[in-house]
């Protein structure tokens, strides 16, 4: 047994630390065979908040760790059972138990240093209550099973997420090679809200349902994620663009449901390119009873950035479109704002937001946002440019 009160403890990775000078103490029994470690059995430690307890086996010859058990491993948020055995090339690692604390690896990106082609592999099976995330998101009930090599190959995740509200939704996600060299991805869910809380995308969604769908694009250089998602049914929630425009609008009812229950929405359709740090959202559009909106821009993580543009067009405004036309450049900005194109740009927690009213708007718009003509989508260059003076 060994005294530890004088030592500092340190598990950089997961935040974890016991200061010099805090008891603690370690207890182990060494299995030697002809002089040689073989392995530790009876293994504890109790240090700070940290108790952990197991044994160890060490390769044949005695060099190297071959596996190592703990039946309790409890610091910080984490209490878990862990089994990590050596394979090939690496390890495979089985987690259990009530949580994991992953949080201090949010935000971590690889260094331009790193060499990937160095990482160990690693085999990883979870059955886990919950695991944190970040700091204040957790996902629940997960199940997890995943191969890492240069990169994470494989990854099939199914867990219970909640909405900003706390209600549960379960999702299923499932990343694997496509079987020409690249990545596919399913994104699957019957709460749309909850599995977008839960992965970190946003809050401001109620209910619905989600699908996503993608793979690696090859024609482009750095072969990002195409990816192609929809929502059904689902509620608009405090999403501070959109209670810009209602405001400038004197759409003071919808401003009201926007910052209560939430403003309906029949589907969202988008399509998005996801890097390592970005995600390029080249095509978004979503349609309801009382709004339709069109978008695309940058979200950038590693820099906390968004730079989006968009418009946004009151449905009601339809009902008066087909009375005015052709002289749409007529309608006024005001109690009688038809559209306005909207800038969001700057830190995601605290972006910038313009509001511009629009003196015309293209029928081509209105056919993506809202499907009301016939014909095939008109191109990026129907969301028009802004009139007047911004009102931020």
């Amino acid at each position: 047994e060994v005294a530890l009160e004088a030592a500092r403890l340190a598990i950089p990775e997961l935040a974890w630390e016991k200061a010099a000078g805090v008891a603690g103490s370690a207890r182990l029994d060494l299995l030697l065979e002809r002089g040689r470690l073989i392995g530790v059995r009876n293994l504890r430690i109790a240090a700070g908040d940290g108790d952990a307890g197991g044994r160890v086996t060490m390769t044949p010859d005695g060099t190297g760790v071959q596996s190592v058990e703990l039946d309790r491993a409890r610091f910080g948020r984490n209490d878990v059972r862990v089994v990590a055995t050596r394979i090939a090339g690496g390890w495979r690692l089985r987690l259990s138990g009530a949580a994991l604390d992953l949080s201090p690896l949010a935000g971590e990106n690889e260094t331009a240093t790193e060499d990937v082609r160095a990482r160990p592999r690693l085999e990883i099976e979870a059955a886990l209550a919950r695991v944190w995330l970040e700091r204040d998101r957790s996902i629940a009930e997960v199940a997890l099973r995943g191969i890492r090599t240069r990169q994470w190959d494989e990854i099939q995740l199914a867990a219970t997420g909640h909405d900003r509200h706390g209600r549960a939704g379960r999702f299923n996600l499932d990343l694997g090679p496509d079987g020409r060299g690249g990545t596919r991805l399913n994104l699957r869910s019957g709460d749309a809200g909850a599995a977008l809380a839960a992965l970190g995308v946003t809050d401001k969604i109620v209910g619905g349902t989600l699908e996503a769908t993608g793979a690696t694009d090859p024609t482009l250089p750095d072969r990002p994620l195409a990816i192609d998602l929809r929502l059904r049914s689902y509620r608009l929630v405090e999403e501070p663009a959109v209670a810009r425009f209602l405001a400038a609008a004197l759409l003071t009812g919808l401003l009201d449901m926007l910052q209560g229950e939430g403003i309906g929405f029949d589907r969202l359709e988008a399509k998005i390119l996801w890097r390592d740090n970005a995600m390029d959202i080249r095509d978004l559009r979503t349609s309801g009873p009382a709004l339709g909106m069109q978008g695309r821009g940058r979200i950038d993580r590693a820099a906390n950035r968004i730079d989006m543009d968009g418009v946004i067009v009151p449905a009601n405004a339809i009902n008066s479109l087909f009375s005015r036309i052709p002289i749409i450049g007529e309608i006024l900005f005001g109690p009688g704002l038809f559209a306005a194109r909207v800038s969001v740009r700057g830190a995601r927690d605290a972006p910038d937001i313009t509001v511009n009213p629009l003196s015309a708007l293209a029928p081509g718009v209105l056919r993506n946002i809202f499907g009301i003509f016939e014909g095939p989508p008109s191109p990026a260059n129907d969301v028009p440019g802004a009139s007047g003076a911004p009102v931020r």
